[in-house]
């Protein structure tokens, strides 16, 4: 405890960023993993540039917020520049996932280290307080499965895949019906109108 600043000491504290954040960007597999489900969640992984979020306060395809950007960059509040900065930058790709390492290498280096992508996720839905919000538990659940991509990617599952080109055989071969119709299509109606 105590200490020359006052401060309590805590374990997380001793935890040093070891990688670049070009680093985890580009060489950790599950960092990259990770930060393509937060695409998906935050913005349904949609052609840029990602719509806004929260009302306008959070915008590229990671919505990040002006607050989060200056905290992740060490900029002041109000610091000359930064909310153009902000706006013109955070709808890059590149930048943005620069941008949410560096908020991680700040509040949650020890969840980088040792790769824990759940805290890296709730971390940024809810901020370093993140175990204090139910909201981010439920956003955890939304990453988690979006980082199941073989579930849900057409490339990798063949039952996905077999689906996807019934479903283009039905659009070639047939006249539009809407989908919800084409089950009753398929019974015999004939009878109903003698």
């Amino acid at each position: 405890s105590g200490g020359e600043t006052g401060k309590q000491r805590c374990f997380w504290d001793a935890f040093y960023v070891l990688r670049g954040e070009e680093q985890y960007r580009t060489d950790c597999p599950r960092i990259r993993k990770l930060l393509h489900a937060l695409r998906c969640v935050e913005t349904s992984n949609c052609p840029l540039p990602a719509p806004a979020g929260d009302n306008g306060t959070s915008i590229g395809p990671l919505q990040i917020s002006h607050a989060y950007h200056n905290d992740a960059w060490g900029l002041g509040k109000d610091e000359a520049g930064s909310h153009d900065h902000w706006m013109t930058h955070c709808q890059g790709v590149e930048y943005s996932e620069r941008t949410c390492l560096r908020y991680w290498m700040r509040w949650c280096p020890w969840a980088l280290q040792f790769g824990d992508v759940e805290a890296l996720a709730r971390t940024h839905n809810g901020g370093p307080k993140y175990h204090r919000a139910c909201k981010t538990a439920r956003y955890w659940r939304k990453v988690k499965v979006s980082m199941e991509v073989a579930a849900y990617d057409f490339r990798h599952n063949p039952r996905l895949r077999e689906w996807k080109h019934e479903r283009k055989a039905e659009q070639d071969f047939t006249t539009f019906v809407p989908w919800e119709c084409r089950s009753l299509l398929s019974y015999n109606l004939s009878n109903w109108w003698d």
